[in-house]
């Protein structure tokens, strides 16, 4: 996941699956600035899911699909 903040925050990552289970979260420590880390999601069986990241400030949904 590649990200940009105006400020250091804490974002709080979550992926759910299409019946609203959270399949993966993890607390992340972001700089002001460009950011980038993973999401393992190997495990996971083909489908669409919904990445949500929660930062202080904002909070974004994105729409994923594993093939």
């Amino acid at each position: 996941i590649n990200c940009e903040f105006n400020n250091n925050t804490t974002i709080i990552c979550e992926v759910w699956d299409i019946s609203g289970r959270i399949i993966f979260h993890k607390i992340v420590v972001a700089k002001k600035g460009f950011n980038e880390f993973e999401i393992d999601l190997t495990e996971n069986t083909k489908g669409m899911y919904i990445l949500h990241l929660h930062a202080e400030e904002e909070s974004r949904a994105i729409k994923l699909v594993l093939e």
